[in-house]
């Protein structure tokens, strides 16, 4: 049964990779799964959330192995990381990943749409991403920013890095060599900007936090 599912996932992440996410229908990832009854996919994951919930499930918990083993040496290495080093933290297994899996690379290139999608809540996995609530609290002992501006800027890199990262996975560009290099040592200033942008007075009253 667990070989049915997979080849499901599988498939969708594929088909994801080549048509987009509305793109695709149930129907086509079953048939390209080799399954013959079309409610396998309801029967396994309930619906298209719970189809897509189960793809990033199963490669979060790699990029979470390996990220957690980079922030457990950052913090080794220097307690009081700064933002840059947090922000290259988040990213080197993803690239890392990507450089050495296809089918994670074919992955990334599909989910770059949950950087824009409104029904697709980044938040909807939270609980698994517990690298990111370390990396945060790295940032509210850094950082004098109010609490739901932290929050709000560190959704949008998340959604920032994602899209990038995605764009980059869906072209031909290697992730490697010295042109990549240069993609992602930019990649990782923008994203420390995002958190470190100087809060103005205009949004400080915005937020209430005086």
């Amino acid at each position: 049964m667990s070989g049915t599912r997979d080849r499901l996932l599988d498939a969708a992440e594929r088909l994801f990779a080549e048509k987009g996410l509305r793109g695709t229908s149930l129907r086509e990832i079953v048939a390209a799964a080799g399954q013959r009854n079309e409610s396998a996919i309801q029967y396994h994951f309930g619906d298209r959330e719970g189809l897509v919930d189960a793809l990033v499930a199963r490669r979060v918990a790699a990029i979470e192995t390996v990220r957690n083993a980079r922030l457990d040496a950052l913090l080794a290495r220097a307690p009081a990381p700064n933002v840059r080093a947090l922000v290259a933290c988040l990213l080197e297994p993803v690239v890392e990943l990507c450089h050495d899996d296809s089918g994670f690379r074919a992955f990334l290139s599909a989910f770059g749409e949950v950087a824009w999608a409104t029904a697709l809540q980044l938040a909807r996995n939270r609980q698994q991403l517990r690298s990111l609530e370390r990396m945060r609290e790295q940032l509210r002992r850094s950082l004098d920013l109010p609490e739901a501006i932290l929050a709000d800027r560190a959704e949008a890199l998340t959604r920032f890095l994602l899209l990038s990262l995605s764009q980059r996975a869906r072209s031909n560009e290697p992730f490697n060599g010295r042109g990549f290099e240069r993609f992602f040592t930019n990649l990782t200033d923008m994203g420390a900007a995002i958190i470190t942008a100087d809060v103005s007075p205009d949004t400080r009253a915005a937020y209430g936090a005086d």
